[in-house]
């Protein structure tokens, strides 16, 4: 297949963060990163707020901040039910930057990319990622193309959650991730070779789950740091640089390649239990089934048998253990004399149940308060927090969360109404030992690509680079801006000739940095 000097591949590390991938680089666990890091350029890649999988690869794929795509988490609260319910792609109120390729005459390929199910139409193929209820004609665009593809799906898995780790020893957890992935890059090397395209992307969903269960055995500068154990789950750093590698070589050397992840990573060594909080602080009110929670806290503290770990296989996902955990606390909870509640990890997403009238003030009064909350064991402050009017703008501030909670290094938030007070231990007990940070990276690399030291961007500024990357037309409404001078200056003239019409200076993107600082025929 012919090469257009044009032709975009991505790679999403779901995750990746310096503060692993460089040490890893240097030791020569991955030396093909290696390699496009030094030849291109790379950088540090600012997440969105929260820096959750759902709202980031969002915003990567709209180029816009969560007011305008309206995601902030794999589940979204139904005021009309007091009910957590699951997004989807159909849950994306932005056109995503595949869809603005298609209506310029470009074709698209993505493999495994998050918050694509179902597929939306474009002018390519779709194989969709996170949140696929499972592998069959309903995650595949045009669906016909199953059939074709049928017999190398048989092994395809889309997520194997880090939950199985607890029945598995940790090198065999780690061999297990490392075939999914393996997969996942030969079926997108297939379909490389097979079909046409103008922006190809494959997306390792396998590196965020190693991470959250083996953070505490990955950063070297972590007291949890265990040799042994590190070169129990460095194979698999190795392996995804093979794969990048393959793939790459596939492509052949006139693309341009962008490596990109959603969030980086850090500690998750206590969590904050934002809900119990809440209660402490008069925002919510418990039932009388609370004596329930009490149970379940005792169950979870003298877990003798083994049962819970017991309890978690294979059909045992993440997403059914989160949602059975959300529905569980909101049993709990008394919604005549609630005005405020969580259900979400990692970053604390809070909703109001308010009239709109008072939404402002309560928030503000749930952010001041947070910004003064000590960690009562530490007597550190764990957490900074916004109103959704500070940080976001767009015409979807209505589906998000009023109060986002970010918390800082040592921890992750919480929806436990379990009388565990305000901060608890989160591991060794949970598979919980790492969780999102914003700081993400980005590596560029081709023959446009000008070599450079480090940089900095936003999640947001990739779909303008990619449309950049293509000559393409970037609308007006995103929030990012291309990363134009990433690129020589033959490019750069070249796409300004192309569009002599419109204006090319640089658009910050809204959601910076807080405020507190479908095949062709």
């Amino acid at each position: 297949m012919k090469n257009s000097p044009r032709k975009v591949l991505i790679i999403g590390l779901d995750g990746a963060t310096w503060k692993v991938l460089r040490p890893l680089m240097e030791e020569g666990y991955m030396p093909h990163l290696a390699k496009l890091a030094a030849g291109g350029a790379r950088g540090t890649l600012m997440s969105i707020l929260p820096a959750n999988t759902a709202a980031a690869w969002s915003s990567f794929q709209t180029g816009v901040n969560p007011g305008k795509h309206g995601i902030t988490n794999f589940m979204m609260y139904d005021s009309s039910a007091n009910q957590m319910k699951l997004v989807s792609s159909v849950s994306i109120k932005s056109k995503t930057v595949w869809e603005t390729i298609s209506e310029q005459g470009r074709k698209t390929i993505l493999i495994n990319v998050p918050m694509t199910y179902p597929p939306r139409p474009i002018k390519g193929i779709v194989l969709s990622g996170i949140l696929t209820p499972r592998v069959g004609p309903d995650m595949i665009y045009p669906g016909r193309l199953f059939g074709e593809l049928k017999e190398r799906l048989r092994e395809y898995k889309i997520l194997v959650p880090g939950n199985r780790l607890a029945n598995m020893g940790l090198e065999e957890f780690i061999n297990e991730q490392i075939g999914v992935e393996k997969v996942r890059f030969d079926l997108a090397r297939h379909l490389l070779k097979q079909y046409e395209w103008d922006v190809f992307m494959v997306h390792n969903q396998s590196m965020d789950v190693v991470q959250h269960t083996c953070w505490r055995y990955l950063d070297r500068n972590s007291s949890y740091f265990d040799e042994k154990k590190f070169s129990q789950i460095a194979p698999f750093y190795e392996a995804s640089d093979e794969f990048i590698h393959s793939l790459l070589d596939a492509a052949g050397p006139e693309v341009t390649v962008i490596i990109v992840s959603d969030h980086g990573f850090g500690l998750s060594e206590r969590s904050l239990n934002l809900n119990v909080w809440l209660r402490k602080a008069g925002f919510l009110s418990v039932n009388s089934r609370i004596w329930l929670g009490y149970l379940k806290y005792l169950v979870k503290r003298m877990d003798w048998l083994g049962l819970r770990k017991r309890l978690i296989d294979k059909k045992w996902t993440v997403f059914r253990l989160l949602g059975a955990r959300a529905k569980f606390n909101q049993m709990l909870i008394n919604w005549q004399k609630t005005r405020a509640f969580t259900a979400s990890h990692f970053y604390g997403s809070i909703y109001l149940n308010c009239g709109e009238g008072l939404k402002r003030e309560i928030a503000r009064s749930i952010v001041e308060g947070l910004r003064e909350l000590k960690d009562p064991q530490t007597k550190k402050r764990a957490c900074e927090a916004y109103s959704k009017w500070q940080i976001y703008q767009g015409p979807c501030l209505d589906l998000l969360p009023d109060v986002i909670v970010e918390p800082f290094e040592g921890y992750y938030c919480n929806p436990t109404l379990d009388p565990v007070g305000i901060s608890s231990e989160a591991f060794p007990s949970d598979l919980l030992t790492g969780t999102h940070r914003r700081e993400g990276i980005a590596i560029l690399n081709g023959p446009r690509v000008r070599r450079s030291r480090d940089f900095s961007a936003h999640i947001t500024d990739i779909a303008p680079t990619i449309l950049f990357l293509l000559g393409a037309a970037i609308p007006e409404y995103m929030d990012g801006r291309a990363l134009a001078e990433l690129f020589s200056p033959q490019l750069f003239e070249r796409n300004q000739m192309r569009r002599a019409d419109e204006d090319q200076s640089p658009r910050q993107p809204i959601v910076r940095e807080s405020t507190s600082s479908e095949l062709e025929n």
